[in-house]
């Protein structure tokens, strides 16, 4: 008999809901939602720009990026403020809350990816980091579009789908990043120690004086390799902190999408 009691509870919230006998829904939540969202497309846009600028131009877009993210912040604790004081939120006051921080989360993923690639000094992005930020751009699009349905309640298992899809590429991008410039470190490790091993200490006292300056130019040749190795480590743990962040950036993405539909779920 409860199950029953609350089935026809529901069905009549619901009709005195379409009646108009409950108060309406306060809709001013959305306009800050749509707000932020389109900050994030923007933002997204900005790192693109700035992974493709000379480096004397960087720190100006790494600016502007920052301003942005800080503008997102403002907004979102307009909506924090809104959700508690609002009479007639059209969602729960927790998951409002909790959606204005996800964004936010992905407004400073965005923004902490930026930031690094201007502190590391890399003389260019490579094609990885750029299809990277391609599909953040992607992600964040999808986002303006479940925002713009939040309103009317529609399923958002599309925009889900589809930003499941892009950061699924973005975790397999990383990962193939991540292997291919492990192998070269690996493979110039191996050189190295061949040749390393291949100069045997009976080997150089039998060096005579007209061996001497292939002996010398040999070990020259080895600190050099042995340089490039310890540049060629150094750069790809900055890369990978870089790729991490924008894959994580995606995660969030996808996050807020989940959110939303459960938000939906739940008051739809």
């Amino acid at each position: 008999m409860t199950g029953r009691k609350g089935f026809f509870l529901i069905r009549w919230w619901h009709r005195l809901e379409q009646f108009g006998f409950m108060p309406i829904p306060d809709s001013r939540f959305y306009e800050p939602l749509a707000t932020i969202t389109n900050s994030l497309v923007d933002a997204s846009d900005l790192l693109q720009k700035l992974l493709d600028a000379p480096v004397e131009k960087r720190r100006e877009l790494a600016d502007r990026l920052t301003l942005l993210e800080m503008e997102c912040d403002v907004t979102v604790s307009q909506l924090i403020i809104l959700a508690r004081q609002s009479q007639q939120p059209p969602y729960d006051r927790d998951s409002l809350k909790d959606l204005a921080l996800r964004l936010d989360d992905v407004m400073d993923l965005i923004e902490e990816a930026g930031t690094k690639f201007v502190d590391y000094e890399f003389p260019d992005s490579d094609e990885l980091m750029r299809s990277l930020c391609g599909l953040i751009t992607d992600c964040c699009k999808q986002l303006v579009n479940a925002i713009a349905n939040l309103p009317l309640r529609d399923d958002m298992s599309i925009y889900c789908r589809a930003i499941d899809k892009l950061e699924s590429r973005a975790d397999q991008i990383c990962r193939q990043a991540i292997t291919s410039r492990s192998r070269k470190i690996r493979s110039d490790q191996t050189q190295i120690e061949i040749r390393l091993e291949a100069l045997t200490e009976e080997n150089i006292l039998q060096t005579n004086c007209d061996g001497l300056p292939l002996l010398l130019a040999e070990l020259a040749n080895i600190a050099r390799a042995n340089r490039e190795f310890t540049r060629h480590t150094y750069l790809m743990t900055m890369l990978i902190d870089i790729y991490d962040v924008m894959e994580s950036a995606t995660d969030a993405c996808e996050h807020v999408a989940n959110h939303l539909s459960g938000m939906v779920m739940r008051n739809g």
